[in-house]
């Protein structure tokens, strides 16, 4: 009895749904084999694995849709995810609003990125310093504190968290040099190792008259030998107490 061949034309109405092996080929560089139901790809799968990962139509040439023009090259960009469209990513968010919303905490890790007018693309870039212990950004020119304010006029920058002012301000007591920084520039006065990085560093920040004379820090309060620290006289090093009613220069400093 000879064998006879029939065709089986599927159709969408037809209730049967089967298990089978499809193979996918992306720009003859991977292959993946999934197994899942037909006509859709659907299903539960434990592992998959590829070199990048793309979803929407990034290319609407040659034509709208998708097609083989939109697959993520593994050879220039291996690793990569992307999302076209206005397609928005949740973790933790059923419904996200944005490109990207989070349903909890984030962590956010250091980096090699220089960060230099050489590494234009660094713009943007944040990090978390574990060596300074904060959340930083990349301004295309230099890290900076994302929640730091910026120095008033009439102070400079340190790199150090703070900020110190130029100039040296006139002779008064240690309560009226404490009053002129937070009164004029919501400052106060430096701290013992504020002012003597400030003075180390005098030429590079370029400070004013940091060794010419007594200057009020504000790290000790009390003591039988006075009530103040004073410092600067002859040098960096120099320091010693004195009555808070004596009248010394000073420099003020302020968080940032």
């Amino acid at each position: 009895m000879r064998k006879r061949s029939f065709n089986f034309f599927l159709t969408s109405a037809l209730a049967l749904i089967f298990t089978f092996n499809l193979t996918i080929t992306a720009l003859s560089q991977e292959e993946l084999t999934l197994t899942t139901y037909y006509p859709a790809p659907y299903g539960v799968y434990n592992q998959l694995v590829t070199q990048t990962f793309g979803v929407g139509d990034n290319d609407p040439t040659p034509q709208p849709g998708l097609d083989s023009n939109d697959a993520p090259d593994p050879d220039t960009n291996p690793g990569d995810v992307w999302i076209a469209g206005e397609v928005g990513i949740g973790i933790g968010a059923v419904s996200p609003q944005e490109k990207l919303e989070i349903g909890g905490a984030i962590k956010i890790a250091n980096t090699n990125a220089n960060c230099n007018a050489a590494t234009p693309n660094d713009e943007g870039i944040i990090r978390y310093n574990t060596g300074t212990d904060k959340v930083e950004y990349c301004d295309g020119t230099q890290w900076r504190s994302a929640f730091e304010t910026a120095c008033p006029a009439g102070f400079v920058d340190t790199g150090f968290g703070y900020c110190i002012q130029i100039n040296e301000n006139s002779a008064t007591s240690f309560d009226g040099a404490a009053a002129y920084c937070a009164t004029n520039f919501g400052a106060r006065l430096c701290t013992h190792s504020e002012w003597y990085n400030g003075c180390v560093n005098s030429a590079a920040f370029g400070l004013i008259n940091m060794t010419n004379n007594w200057e009020w820090v504000d790290d000790f309060v009390g003591g039988a030998a006075g009530c103040a620290y004073q410092r600067g006289s002859g040098g960096c090093g120099q320091k010693t107490w004195v009555n808070c009613f004596s009248s010394n220069a000073f420099h003020c400093c302020r968080s940032k």
